[in-house]
């Protein structure tokens, strides 16, 4: 589309405190910053000597896997979620967001907003998700299918394998020193 342009992007990790720039990457410019955050942190060891204790970044680095490697490094993620923006898409199709359906940790099931039972159908280990959904028949009769789907086969609910962690991250980088830092 056009002609094509030289670009690059430079990322930095800043002590905070100091407001001291602790490491960098330079990559190209269609690289997807979310992918060097675990440089950087590892950048701010190597030069500092000092683990670092919180991220905190805009929503282009709030991927599930930048909770979840944060959660295994034990660093704070005060990162915005990405998923806010699918939620916000979600609800402009006037659909019920995934907040709607309540998981059943007992039986490893799904209650939509109609009461019907979502459960497993297919699992993604690259993804390393699970597809939860209702039989294509339950789904056809369901009298809020407009308010729940546009899909022929019915809805379905993807669930990381890693879910609790995912959620406990998630849920901490909605804190009030979280929403500060990303203020700041």
């Amino acid at each position: 589309r056009g002609k094509t342009k030289l670009s690059y992007q430079v990322h930095r990790a800043v002590d905070q405190t100091c407001e001291i720039i602790t490491a960098t990457k330079t990559t190209a410019g269609d690289v997807n910053e979310a992918h060097v955050m675990l440089p950087l942190i590892e950048g701010h060891k190597t030069n500092t000597g000092i683990k670092a204790d919180t991220v905190i970044g805009d929503s282009k680095y709030g991927t599930i896997e930048n909770f979840l490697t944060c959660y295994d490094i034990g660093i704070k993620a005060h990162i915005p979620d990405l998923r806010k923006a699918a939620t916000k898409r979600t609800e402009k199709r006037m659909i019920f967001t995934e907040e709607k359906f309540i998981y059943q940790e007992q039986n490893d099931t799904y209650t939509c907003p109609a009461g019907n039972t979502l459960k497993r159908k297919s699992l993604h280990t690259t993804r390393q998700s699970i597809d939860y959904g209702a039989p294509k028949k339950v789904c056809a009769v369901c009298s809020i299918r407009e308010q729940c789907t546009e899909n022929k086969s019915g809805r379905t609910i993807k669930r990381h394998l890693r879910q609790r962690e995912l959620d406990y991250m998630r849920e901490a980088s909605r804190s009030k020193a979280s929403r500060q830092d990303i203020r700041t």
